[in-house]
């Protein structure tokens, strides 16, 4: 986006300076029309910024992605029984690439039925270096939110108990405690959203509590790439004294760029 700003301005300056220069004169009226209609252009695309945001331009230029789970409606199952406690080998959602970069912008996941036990949600981000998934979970379908682009994601996606290699270079991007309340914590319809860098709407109600919420939680920004090698972001979660997982929808969106 900075790019488009200053190639608009340099390009302001730069005619400024051929109209009070003469330069365009008679013949060349064409050549200054073509370059007025370009600046017009990037005008417009600065406008499309302005009004929804930095992720507006990766949709523009074919580089935004987005997935859900298969069937909506039906909820995919969270985590392990009782999988009450952090584990580096389990995670509920992984996001594997290896030839572009992968900014994610957010990861939704909406209650379809509660689970038992547990007194409270948790969650915590790693990203690392090579493929860590190694079984299990729903593999998801990526679109590309361009309709007019053919370009397709180089990365993928799964959600649900999925089994993961032993750790080899861990970053621990973010940890967020999402709700505590009475077993079993989770509500049908509750919403958890994770925005990375950028916030969303922010909390809505009580991260305490039996009744469905909408909750939204801030997290650093990532940028996931290994110079060309495979890498995963780990979405770990558990939740104290959990008997049975909850099962959930799920509903994510990044940004794929070359580096």
């Amino acid at each position: 986006m900075g790019a488009d700003f200053a190639a608009a301005e340099h390009g302001r300056a730069c005619l400024v300076a051929l109209e009070d220069f003469k330069i365009f004169k008679g013949n060349d009226l064409h050549v200054r029309e073509q370059i007025a209609e370009h600046f017009a252009s990037i005008d417009d695309r600065l406008t499309v910024l302005e009004a929804g945001g930095p992720m507006i331009s990766a949709a523009i230029d074919g580089e935004y992605f987005t997935a859900t789970n298969p069937t909506w409606g039906t909820g995919l199952t969270l985590s392990s029984g009782a999988r009450t406690t952090f584990s580096a080998t389990e995670a509920a959602l992984s996001i594997v690439g290896a030839t572009r970069q992968v900014i994610p912008h957010f990861i939704r996941l909406t209650c379809v039925a509660a689970g038992t036990g547990m007194t409270s949600v948790q969650f915590g981000l790693i990203a690392d270096t090579g493929n860590r998934y190694s079984a299990g979970g729903t593999l998801l379908t990526p679109y590309n939110a361009n309709l007019g682009s053919a370009t397709a994601a180089a990365s993928t996606q799964r959600v649900g108990n999925l089994a993961m290699t032993a750790a080899t270079a861990p970053r621990q991007l973010a940890r967020v405690t999402a709700k505590t309340a009475a077993a079993p914590t989770w509500a049908a319809g509750d919403s958890i959203t994770l925005w990375f860098g950028s916030p969303g709407s922010g909390a809505v109600g009580s991260t305490s509590g039996t009744t469905a919420t909408d909750l939204e939680f801030v997290v650093p920004p990532a940028v996931l790439y290994n110079a060309g090698l495979r890498y995963t972001l780990l979405l770990h979660y558990w939740a104290p004294a959990q008997a049975t997982s909850p099962t959930v929808e799920v509903s994510m969106g990044w940004w794929e760029r070359t580096p």
